[in-house]
């Protein structure tokens, strides 16, 4: 048994005295007690009772311990994210703690210090995941070396390692179902997690437990909304996309081919230069237009939509939705929209003869979504005494209800009072109204108004 006294924090001076006086034992195995040694962080040296300070004994470290999930895909964060099954996972250790892997002696396969904990939707615990249906990758004895480290291989190009989210058994049934999963990783190190507890006396957060991390395994699915469902030609309006983070899918105007996208026959066109959306060029190629969407009859989106202007290109576009699995999409009309209800759809499936190989070559199953969209004509309000709503076109005016002016009557002009005055079935031109004279030598407040009146109207119908 040997007797140490310590110096604390420093550089060893030997003017400082001995801090604290501990029975070591063995020297290659001790407890730090944290009653000592908290927020005294550094090396601490060897002292005998007299000058010279010894070596350091002792690098004292408050420990922390994070972690996070990945797509294997991206190499993107997916931690509170969505993804879809089928996706390859990985996780990441950061950690001070590292430098345990450096003692003498140390074996990373026999000496790991780290555990992750992924727990399922029901609250399985695994200790290991799979990543094909034969092989399983261990969740427990990880062994760090550097302050960051992946669990497998991080891509590029190991994007088939790691959690394989959808593989099945050997009866086809999904091993990891859709729903909440949840990761940690802890350590208990030299039985640091009994010993080192938070103020409240539980597991300490961020030292020897990570603070967890959630991800939702889901199914493939997509939902499309309008910002309206009704527009007036000429104004623009939007779909929203819900998805599968970074997911791509096409978005077109549907069955709108027989349409010549010439004046008064045109659909809606895609807004240019949006996040998350891309075009064909106009002089081709055409490699998102020449996706064959679900019951079409091997028709493409290109030939679903009209071929001018721009050879078509604005009438569709690839879509790929964000880290959360979103994206908005605004769409533009114009005067030469023509008037009626359009379908917005939204797809990704299995490549056809001529589909996108280099972006769904590996969908199986189609997914889609619609939204309809009618697009009408507007109108101009003009208001008098009442509302009287004008159409937007130039066709000849109906009958317009009739408008009562009643002029202001005054005690002191009593003797020059109109009659109330009715305007109905207005025709052009109008007569003009001679001038009533009033005590001012003006004319009468409601003779005014009603000359007021039909002037507009007559300019109107001028017009």
């Amino acid at each position: 048994m040997t007797l140490l006294a310590w110096f604390g924090p420093g550089s060893g001076s030997t003017s400082d005295a001995p801090s604290y006086i501990i029975d070591i034992g063995d020297p290659t195995s001790f407890y730090i007690a944290p009653a000592i040694f908290i927020d005294k962080t550094g090396p601490w040296y060897q002292w005998y009772g007299s000058p010279p300070a010894g070596p350091v004994a002792v690098n004292v470290l408050e420990p922390y311990l994070e972690t996070g999930i990945r797509s294997q895909a991206t190499g993107g964060t997916v931690s509170y994210g969505n993804v879809p099954q089928g996706d390859f996972l990985n996780f990441f250790i950061s950690s001070n703690m590292w430098t345990v892997s450096t003692r003498p002696g140390y074996d990373p396969s026999r000496d790991g210090f780290l555990s992750y904990k992924v727990k399922s939707p029901e609250g399985t615990i695994y200790s290991g995941l799979h990543q094909n249906r034969t092989y399983v990758i261990p969740l427990t004895g990880i062994s760090i070396d550097s302050t960051y480290e992946t669990w497998v291989p991080a891509p590029p190009p190991y994007n088939e390692n790691g959690w394989n989210t959808g593989v099945t058994d050997s009866s086809g049934t999904l091993i990891y179902g859709p729903g909440l999963y949840e990761v940690t990783v802890e350590t208990n190190l030299n039985g640091i997690k009994e010993n080192y507890r938070d103020p409240a006396g539980a597991d300490y957060i961020g030292k020897t437990i990570a603070y967890p991390q959630l991800v939702t395994i889901g199914s493939d699915t997509l939902t499309l909304t309008a910002s309206e469902s009704t527009i007036v030609r000429g104004n623009q309006f939007s779909v929203t996309l819900r998805g599968m983070p970074s997911e791509v899918y096409i978005i077109w105007v549907e069955n709108t081919g027989h349409m010549t996208g010439l004046l008064k026959d045109k659909p809606p066109t895609l807004r240019a230069t949006q996040s998350g959306l891309r075009f064909d060029p106009v002089s081709g190629p055409y490699t998102f237009g020449a996706y064959q969407f679900q019951g079409g009859n091997d028709r493409t989106v290109k030939e679903d939509v009209p071929t001018s202007p721009e050879n078509g290109t604005l009438y569709y576009g690839r879509v790929s939705l964000s880290s959360t699995g979103s994206r908005t999409i605004g769409w533009q009309t114009t005067p030469d929209t023509k008037d009626r209800t359009y379908t917005i759809r939204a797809e990704r499936g299995p490549p056809g003869p001529n589909g996108l190989p280099d972006i769904f070559s590996k969908v199986t199953d189609y997914v889609s979504a619609e939204v309809d969209i009618e697009i009408k004509k507007g109108s101009v309000t003009i208001v008098a005494d009442t509302e009287t709503s004008v159409p937007e076109s130039g066709e000849v005016l109906p009958d317009i209800t009739p408008i009562t002016v009643s002029p202001t009557v005054h005690p002191e002009t009593m003797s020059t009072a109109i009659p109330e005055t009715r305007i109905s079935n207005v025709s052009t031109p109008f007569p003009m109204l001679s001038p009533v004279p009033t005590p001012s030598g003006g004319l009468s407040p409601g003779l005014a108004l009603a000359s007021l009146v039909m002037l507009v109207l007559f300019f109107y119908r001028r017009s």
